[in-house]
């Protein structure tokens, strides 16, 4: 008898690293050893002169954003960190390059076949809570009574790895990076549903139903290639204007100090990073997860040594924090000059309170529901999840009160918020609570936030009332909870037709495609329905969005044939 097989080590958390280049020098390939893969641009998904655009926008809207020099950045791949790690100290000593840093393994946030399949639920029996007034929601419903709150003059982009594309509930979807993974296409889908779901039959609405588009990056390509998730970013944000809200569905995978693997937030990757804050210091709001651990997120510097892993010493000494090109503050210190993206933490509802779920710490800016909350999903059309979690349904809600505030303030002819104004913003509302009973952060409060920016807004004509919610039990991504779609009632006009499924040939009612509908005459506002042609850029009151429209338009010249 032949003795079991020892376990495996998990994936390593990182796959290469990205090399800062001496303009100078040439990045020659005998240099790299056997250790390291063929270099390659780590910003390659815009085109060197569009990227330069950005740049120069970057610093006009803000003058102390120093930028790096991307040309000289390259990313190479590597089987052996620690002998590839080897390698780039001894160029960095003779100075063939300047600097390098790990680079992280995106997250995979996708659902299990458990949580889409079966049936028992009715439409309304997990009613979406999270669009209730505070306490128990972030207000939406109410917020409604605010011209513009639902978000038809703002600009929104999603970056993750797929989407259900023909999901009827949606407005208008380009995907202007990458490729659509059909595997992740529920994840993404109810993303995005939380954010701008049409309301169709009132069943399943995202906060801003009346968003007039989405710009969808995808950071794989056809064949499941990594692409990139800081040029997956940068390629929506050259669509975009000041004030617009990008949401980054994604987490990282680091090793805390004891050598376990951990969730954490995507900006850990120096390349990311430096996107994020290049976007940020263009005007754009970007919403980041903190990630779906239990770890303070301010403790993510350089990890104390481990052994027996086979990454330790990568571990040890971190070089996305350790070897930096530009001297930089930890990110989770106040002064510091860090990504300027908005970190949501997750939170659930508790014995009539809210207590923190995920990964925590002074970084965080606000929180979001994580736990049972009912949005769209993938697959046929009026489908539904009601246990989307973590801090991706987080995430999600904190980038729809993020577009209903700057619509709003569209309406009511004043400026939008700036990131750093939106995670001051986005700060207050009802409290979130540790362990031991200590507010630890807040959830947005909608309602309280537009009475403070604009003004009193009208009665609302659906305002729930106080709701007491059975308490929910904390739900990870990682080891999701089972959930069942809901196939909602159709309208009447739908057309029937018939599809195979895997098991059994069902009836599955498609209606006719719809759009956004425009808002309200009395709103002021005529919205054109968005064209898959053209970038829309908002007129601010600044020059600087001469250089986004300039952006947008090389970017679209670059993606005609």
């Amino acid at each position: 008898m032949t003795d079991p097989a020892p376990p495996q080590p998990p994936p390593s958390p990182y796959y290469g690293f990205h090399i800062v280049a001496r303009p100078d020098t040439p990045l020659a390939l005998p240099y790299l050893g056997e250790a390291l893969g063929p270099p390659t641009p780590t910003f390659s998904g815009l085109s060197p002169q569009v990227l330069q655009l950005m740049v120069q926008m970057a610093r006009a809207r803000t003058p102390a954003y120093e930028p790096p020099d991307f040309a000289s950045w390259y990313t190479v791949p590597s089987n052996d960190l620690p002998a590839a790690l080897g390698v780039l100290r001894r160029l960095r000593a003779k100075g063939t390059i300047r600097a390098f840093h790990v680079a992280h393994v995106p997250s995979n946030p996708t659902f299990t076949a458990a949580e889409v399949g079966g049936g028992g639920f009715t439409p309304n029996s997990a009613p979406q809570t999270h669009l209730d007034d505070a306490p128990i929601g972030v207000g939406a419903r109410s917020a409604w009574a605010w011209k513009g709150a639902r978000g038809a003059t703002v600009g929104f982009a999603d970056v993750e790895q797929g989407w259900d594309l023909d999901q009827v509930d949606l407005p208008v979807r380009a995907v202007v990076y990458g490729t659509s993974q059909t595997d992740s296409e529920i994840h993404g889908t109810a993303s995005i549903g939380l954010v701008g779901a049409l309301g169709t039959d009132d069943q399943v609405s995202g906060l801003a139903p009346d968003l007039p588009g989405m710009r969808l990056a995808s950071y794989l390509d056809g064949h499941g290639n990594l692409l990139g998730v800081q040029n997956a970013l940068l390629a929506v944000g050259a669509c975009m204007a000041a004030g617009d809200v990008i949401l980054a569905e994604v987490q990282t995978t680091v090793l805390d100090s004891g050598g376990d693997q951990v969730n954490a937030p995507i900006e850990q990757d120096m390349a990311i990073y430096e996107a994020i804050k290049l976007l940020t210091c263009s005007g754009i709001i970007v919403i980041e997860p903190s990630g779906n651990s239990k770890i303070d997120v301010t403790t993510l510097g350089p990890p104390t040594p481990v052994t027996g892993a086979a990454v330790a010493e990568i571990a040890r000494v971190d070089p996305g924090r350790a070897d930096a090109s530009r001297a930089r503050a930890p990110v989770h210190t106040a002064a510091a000059d860090d990504s300027g993206a908005v970190m949501v933490g997750g939170a659930t509802y508790k014995g009539r309170s809210w207590q923190r779920a995920y990964n925590y710490g002074t970084r965080i800016d606000c929180h979001g529901q994580a736990a049972y909350v009912r949005t769209l999903g993938g697959g046929p059309p009026y489908s539904a999840v009601d246990a989307f979690n973590g801090t991706s349904s987080a995430s999600a809600i904190v980038a729809g009160v993020a577009v209903c505030i700057q619509g709003a303030l569209d309406a009511a002819g004043k400026p939008r918020l700036t990131p750093a104004q939106m995670r001051v913003t986005l700060a207050t509302g009802t409290p979130v609570l540790d362990d031991a009973g200590a507010v630890v952060g807040h959830i947005p409060d909608l309602v309280a936030i537009l009475e403070a920016l604009v003004g009193p807004g009208e009665p609302s004509v659906d305002k729930v009332e106080d709701v007491d919610l059975e308490p929910l039990d904390v739900v990870s991504e990682t080891e999701p909870e089972t959930s069942t779609p809901v196939v909602r009632t159709p309208p009447p006009d739908a057309v029937t037709s018939r599809t195979v499924d895997e098991e059994s040939t069902r009836e599955v009612v498609r209606p006719p495609k719809r759009t956004s509908a425009a808002p309200p005459a009395d709103d002021g506002i005529r919205i054109e329905e968005l064209s898959l042609e053209e970038d829309v850029v908002l007129d601010l009151e600044d020059d600087t969005t001469d250089d986004v429209s300039a952006a947008a338009a090389a970017a679209r010249k670059e993606r005609t044939p």
